[in-house]
């Protein structure tokens, strides 16, 4: 599976499966929120007793690859595939470079 590499930051509510608050930076430094299940972004049990930050992962599907000026690759990606997921603002779609990017 292609995945975003995202900071867990914080436990949000206890409500079954337990849901978490999750942070990514796109190529621009624009900070994008997710709020979603504990399961979703990690197998790990966390809770609101868990240590944070902790590293987690959100699926995408590519929608288009370019090279900067520099020479990096950015990715243009679509996180609504293949779990709808979607930042608190209801974005989707982000560019990110390739590092920041993983398979798994």
């Amino acid at each position: 599976m292609k995945a975003i590499k995202i900071q867990i930051v914080q436990f949000i509510s206890g409500h079954q499966p337990g849901f978490v608050e999750c942070r990514f930076y796109d190529v621009m430094n624009k900070e994008h929120i997710v709020q979603e299940k504990v399961l979703v972004v990690t197998q790990k049990n966390l809770d609101a007793n868990s240590e944070y930050p902790q590293d987690g992962v959100i699926a995408y599907e590519i929608v288009s690859e370019r090279k900067n000026a520099a020479g990096k690759t950015i990715v243009t990606l679509d996180t609504s595939k293949p779990w709808d997921i979607d930042t608190t603002e209801g974005l989707t779609q982000f560019d990110l470079f390739e590092e920041q990017l993983t398979e798994h």
